[in-house]
């Protein structure tokens, strides 16, 4: 070896080395500290000045080969586990085809298997399992003139760069400010997203309030069914207060001014109370509830909630409720994001969601025949029928009626209802909760002369309709001369319709549009509330057409009279009415959102 003077060549010469070189025998001498360590000395030793095939050989060697791959054992398991779990969903679904009059949570759980397993089949999983399936080999790059950089590069880093875009054909992203600046975002088929941006701020919060979130980003909220004044006296509560609500008569705003009386005299948007009860030598409970009053807005709920934060910072738990027109993901991402950086948990209170009946109900009856003749008839017209499998339970009604519960089958229920509803039969059917499984449509822009039969023909040529699929009502002018009439259709048929979004109906072609649902008060027929919520005047006797109490509206003859708006000319629910329009307005922007 040389003296720190002048250096010379390794190989015996007697020519210096260029400055910024060192000698490579001196790699053995000194060896460099790296995370792969044995790798190195590997390499070192070879590059011994004693060795010198060796050398040549490592010398020869491109960078770009990569060391012998092995099997990831985390890929072999995955794979290995994803193979029962498909044949199972399909086993699972054989079986329930074979197998008639199968429960119906039986069902409702082969459906929801079937659908989470068919992730396993989608054309990126497959394609990231193959990626992935070799566990990544690090590989040396190195200066061959003077091997004494040694750069370590993992074959994962080469393989993220080379399949960025493979995976759902976008970047897979790593934070939420790379995601938001994605187009076409479909939360259903990306990855969710697993990092939060550092002190999130409200524009940060709108950029990924719609992506999909991984269930671990919720660290310092979660959902509770319930009353949150049911939670523990010496948790601090927030009630936020309705835009349209100031008076706190509705819902859990109600429930909090009946326990907290002393709410009435708190008059401003933010105001703080506080009870201190103690009893004898026991520790005294502190009361704190924020009343909080906000316009509905997102930017104005994350401004008040933000300063909630900064109130209970020492607080280890504070609980509040969900907010009328916002959706409970869209709230607790809000406040994840505001209480990211805090030590404050949140228990967000919601109501239980209503339960769908898993039937479908019918009522038979024939003139003033008894519930034992009716039977008797519709088991002569049923037992044959292959839809009778369908068939829950036969029972009567309070009055004497016959009521037939029917699995939630809708080919089953039609057939059924067509059977015992032809006119030889001499049977009325009145079916229970059609509002699910009928639908209105609008048929608009029909041309003067066009009559009804016109349209039946139409549409069951359109939709292969019978006629206990539709009734058409009556064709009404409207402008431009033209025509339109209301059709109620089962919903199965009305959405195919509506895919075309129009129908030739004689010489022209005709608008569809679905029936917009405006929910209205059956108390006092406000648009604002329902009938859970109403403090306003009973209406429920009075006449639809002008609000007189001493009539009924088909024995009407006075002036038409709106209560809401407080104007004659037009009664309640009509296009006339501003209130209805606005109604109508809200709910078909709540539609399209």
């Amino acid at each position: 070896m040389g003296d720190k003077g002048d250096q010379t060549d390794s190989t015996g010469g007697n020519q210096p080395v260029k400055p910024g070189r060192l000698d490579i025998g001196t790699l053995d001498e000194k060896p460099r500290a790296h995370n792969r360590l044995n790798l190195l000395n590997t390499l070192q030793r070879c590059n011994s000045i004693s060795d010198t095939n060796k050398k040549r050989k490592y010398m020869d060697t491109p960078p770009e080969d990569p060391y012998r791959k092995k099997e990831s054992p985390e890929a072999f398991i995955l794979t290995e586990a994803m193979k029962p779990v498909l044949k199972l969903a399909t086993d699972v679904d054989v079986i329930i085809k074979d197998i008639p009059n199968t429960h119906l949570k039986i069902k409702e759980i082969a459906k929801k298997l079937k659908k989470s397993t068919s992730v396993f089949d989608r054309v990126s999983v497959k394609q990231w399992m193959e990626n992935n399936k070799m566990e990544p080999v690090p590989k040396a790059t190195y200066d061959v003139d003077i091997q004494t950089d040694i750069h370590i590069v993992t074959e994962t880093t080469t393989r993220a760069s080379n399949n960025r875009n493979e995976l759902n054909t976008q970047t897979v992203p790593k934070t939420a400010a790379e995601i938001s600046t994605q187009t076409d975002f479909d939360p259903d088929s990306q990855l969710p997203i697993f990092s939060l941006p550092k002190s999130c701020k409200y524009e940060d919060f709108e950029r990924i309030k719609s992506l999909r979130w991984d269930i671990n980003l919720f660290k310092n909220t979660r959902m509770v069914i319930g009353n949150p004044l049911e939670a523990e006296d010496n948790i601090p509560k927030v009630v936020l207060i309705e835009p349209k609500d100031k008076e706190m008569d509705l819902s859990i705003q109600r429930l909090f001014k009946e326990k907290y009386p002393d709410l009435n005299r708190a008059t401003g948007d933010f105001e703080t109370l506080e009870q201190i009860t103690r009893i004898g030598d026991r520790t005294a409970t502190t009361r704190k509830v924020f009343k909080v009053s906000h316009d509905g807005t997102l930017p104005e709920i994350w401004q008040k909630l933000e300063r909630v934060r900064n109130e209970t910072i020492e607080c280890p738990r504070i609980t509040m409720h969900h907010i009328v027109g916002i959706e409970n993901d869209v709230l607790r991402k809000l406040i994840e994001c505001i209480f990211m950086e805090s030590t404050t948990a949140v228990d967000i209170y919601t109501t239980k969601p209503r339960m769908e009946r898993p039937t479908f109900g019918m009522i038979v009856s024939k003139g003033n025949k008894t519930y034992k003749e009716v039977l008797e008839k519709v088991k002569g017209i049923v037992t044959n029928n292959e839809a009778a499998k369908a068939i829950r339970s036969v029972k009567s009604t309070k009055n004497g009626q016959l009521l037939l519960t029917v699995d939630k089958n809708e080919e089953a229920l039609v057939n059924i209802k067509e059977a015992l509803g032809k006119p030889e039969m001499g049977l009325r059917t009145l079916e229970l909760g059609t509002g699910e499984r009928y639908m209105t449509l609008h048929v608009r822009g029909m041309m003067l002369g066009t009559t009804k039969v016109d349209v039946i023909e139409a549409l069951d040529e359109a939709a292969d309709l019978s006629e206990i699929d539709r009734k058409v009502g009556d064709l009404r002018p409207m402008r431009n001369n033209t025509l339109t009439c209301t059709v109620n259709i089962t919903t199965l048929k009305g959405e195919k319709l509506l895919t075309a979004r129009s129908i030739k109906i004689g010489l022209v072609r005709c608008h569809m549009e679905k029936r917009v649902k405006v929910d209205r008060c059956p108390i006092c027929w406000s648009y604002e509330h329902n009938r859970q919520q109403c403090r306003g005047v009973d209406r429920q006797k009075n006449c639809y057409k002008c609000v007189g109490d001493e009539h009924e509206s088909k024995d009407c003859d006075k002036e038409e009279y709106c209560p809401l708006c407080e104007q004659a000319g037009h009664r309640i629910g009509t296009m006339k009415c501003p209130a209805f329009k606005s109604a109508l307005n809200k709910a078909k922007k709540r539609k399209r959102v």
